[in-house]
C-alpha cells in the first residue's frame, strides 16, 4: 500500500484542581493553673504548713535585714526541716493543647485525541481516530494534637544598691528547676544578689528547690 496523502489533527487538554482546608484550635489553661497554685497555698490549719511558710518568710526577712544592718540574724522561730509540699510546687505553670485538622483534595485530568485520514495510491481513503483520557483523584485528612506544659521558676533577686537590678554578660551553670539539667544563668551586676535557701544546711545550694 502506497500512501499519497495524509492529514492528522491532535488535541490535548489538562486540568488540575486542589482544595485544602486547615483548622486549628488552641486551649491555654494558664488562668486555671494560677488559681490552682494560689489555692494550694491555703493549707489546712491542722497540718500547720501555712504557719511553717510564715516562719520561713520571717527568717528570710530577718536574714536580709541582718545583711543590710550588719547585725547578727536572730530569730526565736525554728526553721522547718523541709519546705511543705505546697510551697515546693508554688511555681506558676501554663498548659496548652493545640488540635490541628488538615483536609486535602486533588483532582487531575488529561485527555488526548487524534483524528486523521490517509489516501492511498489506488484511491482508497482510510480514516482513523484515537482518544485517551486519564484522571486522578486524591483526598486525605490529617489530625494532630500537640500539648505541653511550662512551669516558671524565677529566682528572687535582692538589690542592695537602690537602683534596679541589672544582669551582667557572664553566666554560670545552675539547675534552676531541679530537673537534673543545668541552665545558663546570667550573673547579676554589682549591688545585687540572688536570694537562696539552704534547705539541707550543708553550706551549698545544689539546685533551685
Amino acid at each position: 500500500m502506497k500512501i499519497e496523502e495524509s492529514s492528522v489533527r491532535l488535541d490535548a487538554s489538562h486540568s488540575y484542581a486542589r482544595r485544602q482546608e486547615w483548622e486549628s484550635d488552641t486551649v491555654v489553661s494558664f488562668r486555671e493553673a494560677i488559681r490552682a497554685a494560689d489555692a494550694a497555698l491555703e493549707l489546712p490549719p491542722e497540718k500547720r504548713e501555712a504557719e511553717d511558710v510564715r516562719r520561713l518568710l520571717q527568717d528570710l526577712v530577718a536574714a536580709i535585714l541582718a545583711l543590710l544592718s550588719g547585725e547578727k540574724c536572730r530569730s526565736d522561730e525554728r526553721l522547718p526541716e523541709e519546705l511543705p509540699p505546697a510551697a515546693r510546687r508554688g511555681g506558676r505553670a501554663i498548659e496548652w493543647q493545640t488540635r490541628t485538622r488538615e483536609h486535602l483534595e486533588e483532582h487531575e485530568q488529561t485527555t488526548v485525541s487524534a483524528a486523521g485520514e490517509v489516501r492511498t495510491a489506488d484511491g482508497r481513503a482510510i480514516a482513523f481516530n484515537m482518544e485517551l483520557a486519564m484522571c486522578r483523584d486524591y483526598s486525605c485528612t490529617r489530625e494532630s494534637v500537640e500539648q505541653g506544659r511550662v512551669e516558671f521558676r524565677d529566682p528572687l533577686v535582692v538589690n542592695f544598691a537602690g537602683n534596679a537590678a541589672a544582669l551582667s554578660n557572664k553566666r554560670f551553670c545552675f539547675d534552676l528547676d531541679a530537673d537534673g539539667k543545668v541552665e545558663q544563668i546570667p550573673e547579676l551586676a554589682a549591688g545585687s544578689a540572688y536570694l537562696c535557701f539552704d534547705s539541707d544546711r550543708d553550706g551549698r545550694i545544689a539546685d533551685g528547690r
